[in-house]
């Protein structure tokens, strides 16, 4: 199962905390490929979405789109 991710408000997030990309992947141990791609607001593995929320210190749920498309 995977989520839809906001990418843009990731990457609000992590522009707000002074993170590069390649910060954040250090920070939530996935690639720095892997943030681009959840900020892309691509599909993500529920655990990437729980890691990356966890690094930048927000609940995982409020990462995820609420919209419905594919």
């Amino acid at each position: 199962m995977f989520v839809r991710t906001d990418g843009k408000k990731i990457r609000e997030l992590r522009e707000a905390q002074g993170l590069s990309k390649k910060d954040l992947a250090r920070l939530a141990k996935v690639t720095q490929a892997t943030v681009a791609r959840v900020e892309d607001s691509q599909q993500a593995y529920p655990t990437t979405v729980e890691l990356i929320g966890g690094a930048l210190g927000v609940d995982p749920r409020t990462l995820a789109n609420a919209s419905k498309g594919t």
